[in-house]
C-alpha cells in the first residue's frame, strides 16, 4: 500500500495478539507477523 493511499499508520500485530484485533483499527494498514512471513508461524 502506498503511503498516500492511507491516512492511517502501518501496524504489525505480534503473533501473540488475536488477528481479529485488526478489525478494531479501521483506517490503518494492519498485518500480522504471519502475514509478513516473520516468526515461527
Amino acid at each position: 500500500m502506498k503511503e498516500e493511499e492511507s491516512s492511517g499508520r502501518r501496524v504489525l500485530l505480534d503473533e501473540m495478539l488475536p488477528r481479529l484485533l485488526a478489525r478494531e483499527l479501521p483506517g490503518h494498514d494492519v498485518m500480522t507477523v504471519a502475514d509478513a512471513s516473520w516468526g515461527d508461524c
